[in-house]
């Protein structure tokens, strides 16, 4: 009997050693959602093999829309993805506050607080901002000496005579906060010569100087790689987009070293080279997670 009580005792230990064993293999495993455009895919990339490196089996749910991305965030089928401040702001809490959404700082407090409340948790921001630009070609900008919105509305006022084609999309000359907004703030004149075509077009519209300036988005691969400049937004017209890497908080109860594996996106993933690294796949059609290993070696050494 007592032979059969060891065997016994000594199977139960090793089923409690396989069964905690299984537990921490399980604890251990992430899913890091990205929506559909390559910053989203590189910067998951990126993070998936940082906390790979920290032990965690990593997995990638990639091409989600937000408003998906964000409900499963909340409902547990992913654990963590790359939000930006204006989008949960605006998109999901439904605000629009100028004073608020065109300071980095209170955006990302205000966001970072009420997501807390429903247990997300916003880490370290990033100090790129991916919002609305007007973007322009770098030898016109030397030439007509605009390097700002407000420049360029002096520009339109004084040279009524060689009004520019300024390119936007049809989407944004229709909403209620879009052009006419804009304009209203950085008064440009009426007579502007505005082109509406599809926001994809833009871009190859401007490269083909068959206008002048164009409305973009700020780290768009195709700016530098096509020697384009984003002029500056001087009077914070736009809302802030900048990212943050968002995750569960029960996660991050469990795990709290996710935040210190994922600090080195914040500090050393900047708008130059962020629009490097969306460039690599959007136009040189490299593999995002090559792009994104190529970038943990050349900055972090690893």
């Amino acid at each position: 009997m007592w032979k059969y009580k060891h065997i016994i005792a000594k199977f139960l230990v090793l089923m409690s050693f396989c069964f905690g064993l299984s537990q921490t293999v399980i604890a251990k495993k992430l899913v890091v959602g990205a929506k559909t455009f390559s910053e989203q895919i590189v910067l998951a990339e990126i993070a998936a093999e940082l906390l790979r490196k920290e032990g965690y089996d990593v997995k990638i749910k990639g091409n989600i829309q937000t408003a998906l991305l964000r409900k499963a965030l909340e409902t547990g089928n992913v654990d963590l993805y790359f939000e930006y401040t204006g989008t949960a702001y605006i998109t999901f809490y439904k605000q629009s506050d100028p004073e608020t959404y065109s300071d980095p700082q209170k955006i990302y407090k205000w966001v970072k607080e009420s997501d807390k409340e429903k247990g997300l948790i916003w880490l370290d921001l990033f100090s790129f901002n991916n919002t609305n630009s007007f973007i322009m070609r770098k030898d016109m900008q030397e030439e007509k000496k605009i390097f700002s919105f407000s420049d360029l509305s002096t520009y339109l006022h004084k040279k009524s005579n060689d009004p520019l084609k300024i390119a936007i999309s049809a989407e944004f000359y229709a909403r209620a906060d879009g052009y006419k907004r804009l304009a209203k703030a950085y008064d440009f004149p009426r007579n502007n010569k505005l082109i509406k075509m599809d926001f994809g077009l833009i871009y190859t519209a401007l490269k083909n100087k068959d206008v002048d300036i164009g409305l973009g988005y700020s780290t768009d691969g195709r700016i530098g790689a096509w020697g384009f400049v984003n002029l500056k937004d001087d009077k914070n017209f736009f809302p802030n987009y900048q990212p943050a890497a968002v995750v569960r908080e029960e996660i991050l109860d469990k795990h709290p070293e996710i935040q210190k594996a994922l600090l080195p996106m914040a500090q050393y993933i900047n708008a130059k080279n962020i629009r490097q690294m969306n460039a690599a796949i959007d136009l040189d059609n490299k593999d995002p997670k090559a792009v994104a290993h190529q970038w943990i070696q050349q900055t972090l050494g690893e």
